[in-house]
């Protein structure tokens, strides 16, 4: 798919055209660099031992993650097909990770609450303490331009 086409398709996920409360979008391919369009949030949740599983024993944490409007998806064939939901599943709030570029954090800072736009490699989660089934290693961040 031509990077334009990928333009068009996150603007529509970023301003939810035609799309009903339940959609789902799943993006194709991953791990390639991609313009994302969404609100930046810090959300709270936990960590180990349990990750949520022992809320009165598991740490605290806060994360970054970009809203979107819609559930958002990769392609995923999980091991077992009881296994989809846990292997496959979808989120509104990708995980943010930082990891070329540390400035860019302190960037994100001044834009927490803000419709931004960047631009990030997506992957499927790999273990626990990427917390979301769904994350983005982030490598430009900015406000977005009005009308996107």
């Amino acid at each position: 798919m031509k990077v334009s086409n990928w333009l068009i398709l996150l603007t529509l996920i970023s301003l939810g055209y035609g799309l009903t409360a339940g959609a789902q979008v799943t993006i194709e391919p991953a791990d390639q660099p991609i313009d994302l369009v969404g609100i930046l949030k810090i959300v709270h949740g936990y960590g180990p031992p349990g990750y949520g599983a022992y809320p009165k024993t598991d740490v605290k944490i806060s994360y970054w993650a970009l809203e979107f409007p819609v559930q958002v998806n990769l392609a995923c064939t999980p091991e077992r097909p009881e296994l989809a939901d846990v292997q496959c599943g979808s989120t509104k709030r990708p995980r943010l990770f930082f990891p070329m570029d540390k400035s860019l954090e302190s960037k994100a800072r001044r834009l927490i609450g803000r419709r931004i736009s960047l631009m990030g490699i997506l992957r499927r989660w790999t273990g626990n303490y990427q917390t979301t089934p769904i994350y983005v290693d982030v490598l430009n961040i900015a406000p977005a331009s009005p009308g996107r």
